[in-house]
Order: C-alpha cells, then structure tokens, then sequence
C-alpha cells in the first residue's frame, strides 16, 4: 500500500511540476483581471450539444470551444460554475463568474440583463483590451 502511495506521490507531484513549468513559460495574449486570479470561472448550465459539464469537471459542447481557445491564449485554467439555466446571468452579473455559456440572446423586453453576459459570450476574444478587466471589455 506504500508502493501506491509513493507512485501516487510521485505522479502527483510531477503533474505540479509540468503545470507550474507551463505557467512560468506561458505569456498570456492579453492581461486582464478575473474572479480568481489564473482561472476564468465559466458559468455554464447543461444544455447539449451546446453547453456541459463532463464527469470529469471540463466544460464541453459547442459554445464552449471560444471559452476554451481564450483561457489557454491567456494562460488561464477553466473552471466551470455548473448552474442552473435561471442562474448563469445573474453569476456574471453579480461577479460571482467572469463569463456565461449557453444559449443566451438579448431581448428588447431585458436589456439590461442580458447585456453584458451575451457581449461577453458572443465576442470574447475580439474585445480583450491589453490591460483592464473583463468587464471592461465593452
């Protein structure tokens, strides 16, 4: 039972040491501020093909591939926030999450709601300012 121990160990402590060697070598394509540093926090519900969370805790589906090309251009890990549909705007709006997937449109009847999370969904990449926030992205 050592023997597992210390291969776990070892493999554990090897995966620390290529994450950390990939971080220090990464330049991130713009810098920007995100809920938690290092991390773009995804808020997501499970709405297939378009957008899920995977057993393993990995955004997936359709809308998620921009997400995923932005964090590994800026050197940042994906976490998703798997929320219910009523939840994944206002977790934006809130701070709670830096962008919402789904399949959200903008109405005329909520404007204000749906504002930002739909620019910042539909037009991530492109409206990366050098430095800022992401909510500065506008």
């Amino acid at each position: 039972m050592s023997t597992l121990k210390s291969i776990a160990g070892a493999v554990a402590a090897l995966v620390a040491a290529s994450t950390a060697s990939y971080a220090d070598n990464c330049k991130p394509a713009f810098e920007f501020k995100t809920v938690t540093p290092g991390k773009l926090t995804v808020a997501i519900y499970n709405y297939p093909p378009f957008s899920m969370v995977t057993n393993d805790n990995k955004i997936s589906g359709i809308d998620t591939n921009m997400v995923q090309e932005t964090a590994k251009a800026n050197c940042l890990e994906v976490v998703p926030l798997n929320l219910a549909p009523a939840a994944v705007v206002q977790s934006v709006v809130s701070g709670k999450a830096d962008v919402a997937v789904g399949a959200w449109y903008r109405s005329e009847a909520v404007p204000r709601l749906l504002a930002s999370p739909c620019r910042l969904t539909a037009t991530l990449r492109p409206r990366f300012r050098r430095t800022g926030s992401i909510r500065s992205m506008q």
